[in-house]
């Protein structure tokens, strides 16, 4: 046997070796779960599923994690109903009995962490060696090594293990103060590791305002809306569900050229439009998570929140607020959701969208640190709301040259929505959805909805060319 072969023959052997030593820690740490199932969110910021070297230890906690994320704590029930018959139940009844002491889960979990990142290590080492010695091509040695490099930085630089429940209160006299309490990624308006909501009816240009609020944070340049200071630069990655490359890429020529900049100067801005992203599919959480571990953001944007999450009242919207959190407390980010308002009920006829924080649309405002609001004033401007754990603000914006400008602090009640500008537009001579889609911005997709709605309210005639109705006519004089 050459030198190559016993040396990846001994890695094997090693790696078998850990692994039976890991089995003790495993089946503590998963007892301890069942014993105190209260542990899980903050073993889940340590360990994940494929961590664990047994195959039936690897299903059982990822059993724990869909119990947890569903609503519900993983105990012996919860869990052996999940399995749904895979594995033994009686096996969950002897890791809970058998758990040495419940209260270390904080040890038991960084020991498998430990353990996993060793086991890839040996792994990726080993097959370097085999593309050495099988002679394998530039590339996939290029790639074996790249897989070796990542396993090595994952070992010297492990994640922070999680912390011990058994913290003790103190007197507020004998507290001080957190050194990041004054700390903004935007004065008055973004804090570090907040998770913050930016919300309109669709058209208004909230997706012009985050792809500014963006490019002027990863470049450092000037205040956002003339108004928020911005202390320093960050790093900014953001993902479009919605608009595609080509409306992302557009926009930010615009603001580009707006404020002086070229593409060369957006080193620190990551973007990707991806149709289908869902918070709370565990593939995409693993990838996004990824994602924000290779690129560490400051500042992670979602555009549009709504449709990444799917039901936006039931278990999958706290799903998606849960590894949203989770992502805030293991990286440091803070994130930005944009969100649709809701639509109140119709009065009289007319369609009104409310400006309020309960117009938000589904809970996103219940979970958020801060919630910006943008309602539509017409002729080129928005009225411009920030409330809950920041300086309240109001601002009335206007576009000029590709961004939005503070013309105003304060409030203009004279807010427009879009079925307002849809029907003043065809007032004005529009005939057409695509002449719509043209002179007010809005999405085809959203332009169809609103002609829908508005011939169903009786207020557009059928059929083209678009034509208002007696009712049509009285709500635009």
């Amino acid at each position: 046997m050459g030198t190559a072969s016993a040396v990846g023959a001994h890695c094997a052997d090693h790696t078998a070796s850990q692994d039976r030593k890991s089995t003790e820690v495993e089946q503590a740490l998963l007892g301890a779960v069942l014993i105190l199932p209260v542990c899980i969110a903050e073993v889940m910021a340590v360990v994940q599923s494929d961590d664990f070297a047994t195959p039936q230890h690897r299903a059982i906690f990822s059993a724990m994690t869909e119990v947890y994320t569903s609503g519900s704590k993983p105990d012996v029930v919860t869990v052996a109903a999940r399995l749904n018959g895979v594995g033994d139940p009686a096996y969950l009844t002897l890791l809970a009995t058998a758990c040495p002491n419940s209260l270390n889960y904080p040890a038991y979990a960084k020991l498998v962490a430990e353990a996993s990142r060793r086991r890839r290590l040996v792994t990726a080492a080993a097959q370097v060696i085999e593309a050495q010695q099988g002679n394998a091509g530039a590339d996939e040695f290029a790639f074996r090594l790249d897989n070796l490099q990542a396993a090595l930085s994952a070992v010297a630089t492990p994640p922070t293990a999680v912390a011990s429940v058994r913290e003790h209160f103190r007197p507020a006299s004998d507290l001080e103060a957190p050194a990041d309490m004054d700390t903004w990624q935007v004065i008055d308006f973004l804090r570090p590791k907040s998770l913050d909501i930016l919300a309109s009816p669709e058209g208004v240009g909230k997706s012009q305002a985050r792809c500014e609020l963006g490019i002027r944070y990863a470049t450092g340049t000037g205040a956002l809306f003339d108004h928020y200071d911005i202390p320093r630069r960050g790093r900014v990655m953001v993902l479009d569900e919605e608009n595609g490359d080509a409306e992302e890429y557009r926009r930010e020529d615009i603001i580009l050229a707006a404020l002086g900049l070229t593409r060369a100067d957006l080193t620190d801005y990551f973007r990707l439009s991806f149709a289908g992203m869902n918070l709370t599919r565990p593939e995409q959480q693993r990838w996004l998570r990824g994602e924000i571990a290779r690129i560490r953001p400051d500042l992670v944007i979602l555009d549009t929140g709504g449709l990444m999450v799917g039901d936006e009242w039931g278990s999958s919207f706290k799903d998606a607020i849960r590894f949203l959190r989770s992502l805030i407390v293991e990286y440091g980010c803070s994130i930005l959701v944009c969100v649709h308002l809701t639509k109140p009920p119709r009065e009289n006829g007319h369609t009104r969208h409310g400006s309020a924080l309960a117009d938000v649309m589904g809970q996103w405002t219940r979970s958020a640190d801060m919630v910006a609001v943008m309602t539509d004033l017409g002729a080129g401007r928005a009225q411009w709301t920030v409330r809950k754990r920041v300086p309240p603000s109001s601002l009335v914006l206007a576009q000029r040259g590709g961004i939005w400008q503070t013309v105003a602090v304060g409030e203009d009640h004279a807010e427009t929505t879009a079925d307002d500008r849809v029907l003043r537009a065809i007032a004005a001579g529009a005939t057409s959805a695509d002449g719509l889609v043209t002179a007010l911005g809005l999405s085809r997709s959203g332009t169809y909805k609103v002609l829908a709605r508005l011939r169903h309210d009786g207020m557009i005639a059928e059929g083209t060319p678009l034509s208002l109705t007696e009712a049509g006519l009285e709500s635009v004089e």
